[in-house]
């Protein structure tokens, strides 16, 4: 077949170039929003250096360009202005900082103000049933101007629902309630035209309509407002089909519409006058037909006549040319040229004798027949419209379902395609531009019969005007929309020819991967069928059949029979849910219960028409009712459902792992609390019926929202108890963990909106509720690490939670209040503005609302803009109720930049902690306090390079008379590596620089001054490096110099004080005067004391630069008062120097530095230790004390120096935490002794390193023999600790030339091996899988092999000389 483009005027609409131009400008692509991260206010605080600049108008601009303004839809029902609203969305190049889509947003608040727009005029639709057609047809609902544009309205609806579930943009969304809203929507307009169409034309009313209202049943709806929708149309459709099948217009029931068309056009005068233009038109073409066929026949006729001319004239000429054959040659020339003549005129004969072209007529000449051409010709526009809808609103169901078309019956034929051309020229189809053209072809046969040829090749023979002359002898039309190749017959798209199976395949929706078949068999209840002879549904027993595909939604052989048979009987399914509840046999945080239940609650199911009395006995009420739906509704479904998931909430409210299950419940509920009616609802439904029909609905009484609030609250209460657990676990520094709370928290705030429903009852606790959702929700998405989440439900979650914004907004404006939105946006703005009073300005007709906060101190009123009354503006806070957006000056509270998180002055305070922040006064501020203070950030230019300024608010906790007014104030953490000062004072005390943070508290403002009576004293903390660790350690003071600017390295010389223990934890306040007034001890530089000898002494223990040197205040006027201290901090040692000149220990009281530090008797060449004497050794307190005690570090491993001298392994790291080991000397023998094993062992080594040939005076032994005697005393019943066994490894190295010593060392190691099997519960595991993985003992050198000659321990003493036999036998026996 020929595709013809049949085009019925230039100025008609394209409406497929229509479609994309309309409904794609509310498809924002993704890709075109930035992401937080890359939004330039943020990083670089641009805002707030405008706001410095008193440019508020920059702000504003800013604001409205991120708040994502959508402006709400028109609330008065104009039909025109409705369908300019949509223009007034944001485009493409809107810049919405916001992780939460607002391409979703516009698309889906569009979608959902449409359906409530096209559902709002379709309840006008009456649904009485009357003989009079007054009460019939109602007052009209749309005129004919607004149907046209309701229609464009409709099909970029459409193709908007069509897009979205088709982009990735609609996961989580459940696919076949957006294919259901799309088919009953396309119903929904075609009601509305035919009411429309019937108030014009009063005879539809008595016609049936094209659609059946039980081809609805197969639609998935999960909100009430559309079941109500749906029924509704389903009444109304049921009204217009009283008149039968045998009376339905525009189906395969020819002869109805050709009734109808016959009735419509013996009305129409209009169309009355075209039939007799038409005909008139045809007798004119006829007789301009007939009069070339006259003219033909005159031509012949003049043929005729030059034939005998020139037969007459070659008769003469042959006569003449036969006599003078012989005698002249030129009469031979004549005769040929008369027989060419009378050639030519039999020639100019046939030629005259061939009819004009046959004339085809494209009407039928009776005017039964040319009427009802003429009434398809020329079709009223909203008859026209009704008959194009018939067949959209089923061609929509098969592009929704995917759907293929029926065959077409009949197809035109080529000469009906010719007939096409023809009719398309000379007769053009009346159109008009809001209504699509339909064209039409005609059924009959072209040529005409055979037997009517013979009267028209001849003009000779044509005797009246008919002849040659062709008429339709009948009209059938063949559908073709648009120009489309549909071209379907009459009888091949409508209802009776359509494929329920199909549909009903199409509108189930997927339980997951790889359970398509499943699916089907479970969610489809009129799939499996008994034989023809019964309709009953009987699956029953499909869950024992299908045993062996349980692994494909994981579950127990109980939970998988129960998940079967829930939809077995659709009219028993509640009851069955209920039960399944009660018994709690299906696992609810599977996603294929997830999809069953949802497939239960929403499939619309079987219709069931019904008519209620009215107080008029003459009109009844048509009704469609839900016959799935009739255990719920008029049985105990009702009642037991709401108990079973009160007591499910109860019990889920202690079991946060199961959140999943909170989700389905969540769901349930609030679709069920779209159910219920309200007590006057209640009573108008029960009035005219009997005692006990009226009690049946009494059930539904009950609030569902009550238990919506309860999941919400559920939900919100699991969401706020996770605040404590990511700031815990922010402060253990696992991200991971960090990153798992966040997204759990997420989602419950996803629950609690969700729970609240899309219908249904709406107070306004619960409007108060969702705007702190919302916020919760939009803020919580930029913190979360990940933007996918582990957890498979937030799709699903958050595609319901946005479902319940766009529904809910328009109840919340009316019912929410600024007190509502103060409280909401407390948890985005900073502390600073969370207790000002807001009075907030709603932004046009949007959700949209702004506030200003007032300027609380002088240094903000400096620097913000007033206003045209002179009063000044504070911080601009923007609010989105639909996204939840919130800005603040503009932007919304995001997270620091990367070039911040990678900065080192940030590493090494605050880790890998992210936070909120929002710009302010030309800062990043924390929107949430950190441990309790918040922190501002900021970029600066100093000495051509950037440098990041990070300030601390230190609140003031010292309020007295003179004091400054303001309420904090502002310390700057200093750069290690960039301040001057602090790399001078890092050479003299690395300690105070590398393990503190320095937070410098400077007056450049009267407020930020932390004294009063002394404005220009600049105060420098000494703080932990952790930012939250607030103890301040040490407090420096810096005065400034008059001519300098605020530039710390530019102060004078610091004076450091320390905080004693118990005043770390006070108020700046208290420790800036306790400094002022020199009570602390204050540090000293220790250059000056370099020729102390007592200093030279500490020197050779310690190094110089990790000695610290106070100077003490003056606390009593006594002679004895110490005047200077000398402390160690990595060994914790203090010393103090008295008025005596001695170096008293504050560590071992009683003691103070011996005038001797050095033995000459013993430990030659190891030097690192502290000699103490008695200051007072006849005492009381010095009873059984020693006289001298030998202070030496404490470490695992003695070495030799390359001078050949010994020491102890000291790190050289300023955080290094040493201890020290304290050898008391023998009063008699002057020994030391060891007060441990590991001192024993450590003593060991230091006497093993020292030992040479030569005896010590002190112990009148060499060192090595004195190195056994104290292995000696090692031995115990027990194991090594690791320190022990570490000792033991150092001391057998030192084992060269000393074989005894390394026995008795390989002894005591064995030993300490095989007594770890005894004491398992106490032994450390570490150390004992250290200890079995570490080789054996043994001495170093030649020693070595000779010992490892024998591998008998009993045969040592052979190899010993005879005193070294003597020594081990007695090392080894002595106790």
């Amino acid at each position: 077949m020929t595709r013809v483009k049949c085009t019925a005027d230039s100025a008609a609409t394209d409406l497929a170039d229509q479609y994309q131009l309309s409904y794609q400008t509310l498809l924002i692509d993704a890709s075109s929003i930035p992401s937080p991260s890359r939004l330039q206010p943020i990083e670089s605080a641009a805002l707030g250096r405008q706001r410095e600049n008193s440019d508020m108008s920059a702000v504003e601009r800013l604001q409205l360009s991120n708040i994502g303004l959508i402006e709400e839809p028109p609330a008065d029902g104009n039909v025109t202005r409705f369908v300019q609203w949509p223009n007034n969305f944001p485009k493409g190049d809107t810049s919405i900082p916001a992780s939460w889509d607002l391409a979703n947003y516009v698309t889906r608040r569009w979608l959902c103000a449409v359906e409530a727009f096209v559902y709002g005029l379709v309840a006008k639709l009456p649904l009485i049933i009357s003989q009079d057609q007054a009460d019939l047809f109602g007052p009209i609902v749309i005129n004919d101007a607004d149907v046209g544009k309701l229609q464009s309205l409709v099909l970029d609806y459409v193709g908007t629902s069509s897009s979205f579930r088709g982009s990735k943009r609609s996961a989580g969304c459940r696919v076949t309630s957006f294919k259901s809203r799309e088919i009953l929507m396309s119903w929904c307009y075609f009601c509305l035209v035919h009411h429309n169409a019937l108030h014009q034309f009063p005879l539809l009313g008595t016609y049936s309509v094209g659609l059946r209202f039980a081809d609805l049943k197969n639609l998935v709806l999960d909100d009430m407002r559309d079941i109500a929708t749906a029924t509704h149309v389903a009444s109304y459709l049921k009204v217009y089909s009283t008149a039968g099948e045998c009376k339905t217009l525009f189906s395969t029931n020819w002869a109805a519409t050709g009734q109808f068309a016959d009735q419509v056009a013996q009305q129409s005068a209009y169309l009355q006058q075209v039939w007799q233009q038409e005909k008139n038109e045809a007798n004119r073409r006829q007789q301009q037909h007939w009069e070339q066929v006259r003219e033909k026949q005159r031509q012949c006729l003049q043929a005729r006549a030059n034939i005998l001319a020139r037969q007459q004239e070659l008769r003469n000429t042959q006569e003449t040319y036969w006599d003078q054959y012989y005698r002249e040659y030129r009469t031979r020339s004549e005769w040929n040229n008369a027989k060419r003549l009378l050639a030519q005129a039999e020639q100019d004969l046939t030629y005259a004798q061939r009819p004009p072209a046959a004339l085809y007529l494209p009407l039928p000449s009776d005017d039964a027949g040319g009427l009802r051409a003429v009434f398809f010709m020329h079709m009223p526009v909203p008859l026209r419209r009704l008959l194009e809808w018939t067949w959209r609103s089923y061609q929509i169901i098969c592009d929704v379902t995917a759907v293929e078309p029926p065959n077409q019956s009949e197809e035109p034929s080529e000469h009906c395609v010719l007939y096409a051309l023809y009719h398309d020229k000379n007769a053009p189809v009346h159109t008009s531009e809001d209504c699509a053209t339909a064209f039409y072809f005609t059924s009959s046969k072209l040529p005409p019969p055979e037997r009517d040829w013979h009267t028209w090749n001849n003009v000779e023979r044509m005797t009246t005007s008919d002849d040659g002359v062709w008429r339709p002898r009948s009209f059938v039309p063949i559908l073709m929309w648009d120009g489309e190749p549909y071209a379907q017959a009459s009888a091949g798209l409508w209802p009776q020819k359509f494929d329920q199976a199909s549909v009903e395949r199409a509108l189930v929706e997927d339980m997951g991967p790889g359970t398509d078949a499943m699916s089907q068999k479970v969610l489809r209840p009129a799939m499996f069928r008994r034989p023809k002879d019964t309709k009953l549904d009987e699956r029953g027993n499909i869950g024992l059949a299908l045993q062996s595909q349980r692994n494909c939604i994981r579950m127990k052989r109980q939970p998988f029979l129960a998940f079967f048979q829930l939809r077995s009987v659709p009219q028993l399914q509640y009851r069955k849910l209920c039960t399944n509840l009660r018994l709690q046999q299906l696992p609810l945080t599977e996603q294929s219960v997830h999809t069953l239940i949802y497939q239960t609650l929403s499939h619309v199911g079987k219709l069931r028409a019904t008519t209620r009395e009215l107080a008029d006995s003459r009109k009844k009420e048509a009704r469609v009712d839900l016959a799935w739906h009739d255990d719920l509704y008029y049985g105990d479904a009702w009642r037991t459902m709401y108990t079973e998931l009160s007591s499910l909430a109860e019990q889920y409210r202690q079991l946060q792992r199961d959140h999943a299950a909170v989700l389905l419940l969540s769901s349930m509920t609030a679709f069920l609390a779209g159910h219920t009616r309200t007590d006057k609802g209640e009573s108008e439904e029960n009035e005219g019926k009997g005692q006990e029909e009226a009690s049946q609905p009494q059930a539904r009484q009950l609030d569902f929202s009550v238990l919506t609030a309860r999941y919400s609250e559920i939900a919100y209460q699991w969401a706020e108890s996770l605040d404590a657990q990511i700031i815990e676990e922010e402060l253990k520094g696992k991200p991971d963990n960090v990153r798992q709370l966040r997204d759990k928290q997420h989602i419950f705030w996803l629950y609690a909106l969700l729970a609240l429903g899309l219908t249904g009852k709406f107070t306004e606790t619960q409007a108060a509720r969702y705007c702190k959702l919302v916020v919760r929700i939009n803020a919580t998405l930029p913190l979360l690490e990940s933007k996918t989440s582990s957890l498979k439900e937030l799709p699903l979650a958050r595609a319901q939670a946005q479902s319940t914004a766009v529904h809910r907004i328009a109840q919340v404006l009316k019912l929410a209040t600024g007190e509502d939105f103060t409280a909401a946006v407390q948890s985005c703005i900073p502390k600073q503005d969370q207790k000002q009073k807001l009075n907030w300005i709603r932004i046009g007709n949007s959700a949209c609302f702004k506030a200003y906060t007032p300027v609380a101190t002088a240094s903000e009123q400096e620097t913000e803009r007033k206003d045209g009354q002179g009063q000044a503006q504070g911080n601009l806070i923007g609010l989105n109720l639909l996204t939840g957006v919130v800005l603040y000056n503009g932007v919304p509270p995001d997270r620091l930049p990367q070039t911040i998180l990678d900065t080192d002055v940030y590493i090494r305070s605050f880790g890998a902690r992210n936070c909120a922040v929002v710009p302010r006064n030309g800062y990043l501020t924390t929107v949430h306090q950190l441990s309790g203070r918040s922190y501002d950030f900021d970029y600066v230019v100093k000495s051509g390079r950037r440098e990041l300024n990070i300030y601390e608010h230190i609140p003031r906790q010292c309020r007295g008379k003179g004091e400054p007014s303001g309420d904090v104030m502002r310390a700057r953490l200093l750069n290690v590596s960039q301040e001057s000062s602090l790399m001078q004072l890092k050479e003299m005390f690395p300690r105070l620089v590398e393990m503190h943070s320095h937070w410098l508290i400077e007056p450049w403002h009267a407020e930020n001054a932390v004294l009063a009576d002394n404005p220009d004293v600049a105060f420098l903390l000494f703080r932990s490096i952790q930012f939250d660790h607030r103890q301040t350690t040490f407090v420096a003071t810096v005065k400034r110099q008059p001519a300098t600017d605020n530039n710390f390295d530019a102060g004078q010389t610091l004076r450091i004080y320390r905080v004693p223990d118990e005043r770390k934890s006070y108020a700046v306040e208290e420790l800036a005067r306790s400094c002022l007034a020199n009570e602390l001890d204050r540090l000293l530089d220790p250059e000056q004391a370099t020729t102390d000898a007592m200093l030279n002494t500490i020197y050779k223990f310690e190094e110089k630069r990790f000695v610290e040197m106070y100077q003490i205040p003056p606390k009593t006027t006594a002679s004895t008062s110490a005047t200077f201290k000398l402390v160690l901090p990595r060994y914790r040692l203090t010393f103090e120097l008295r008025p005596d000149g001695k170096l008293h220990s504050y560590d071992h009281q009683g003691y103070h530095l011996d005038t001797q530090q050095q033995f000459a008797d013993t430990l030659h060449g190891f030097s690192r230790y502290l000699v103490l004497v008695a200051s007072n050794p006849y005492a009381v307190s010095m009873i059984a004390r020693p006289r001298q005690v030998v202070i030496v570090p404490s470490s695992p491993k003695v070495v030799r120096t390359k001078s050949g001298g010994v020491d102890v392994e000291i790190p050289i790291c300023s955080q290094a935490k040493l201890s020290t080991t304290a050898y008391s000397v023998h009063q008699r023998f002057l020994t030391l002794e060891a007060s441990d094993v590991e001192a024993r062992l450590q003593l060991a080594a230091l006497y093993a390193a020292t030992s040479t040939a030569l005896l010590e005076p002190r112990i009148s032994r060499t060192g090595g023999e004195h190195a056994i005697q104290l292995l000696e005393g090692c031995w115990r019943n027990s194991p090594m600790s690791e320190a022990e066994q570490q000792r033991l490894e150092n001391v057998a190295s030192f084992c060269y030339g000393n074989a005894a010593l390394a026995l008795l060392c390989q002894h005591l190691d064995k030993d300490s091996r095989r007594l770890s099997a005894l004491y398992p519960a106490t032994y450390n595991t570490a150390s004992a899988d250290k200890a079995s993985t570490r080789p054996a003992l043994a001495a170093d050198g030649a020693d070595t092999a000779y010992i490892a000659k024998s591998a008998v321990l009993s045969s040592v003493r052979t190899r010993l000389s005879e005193v070294d036999e003597v020594v081990i036998t007695g090392a080894c026996f002595t106790t």
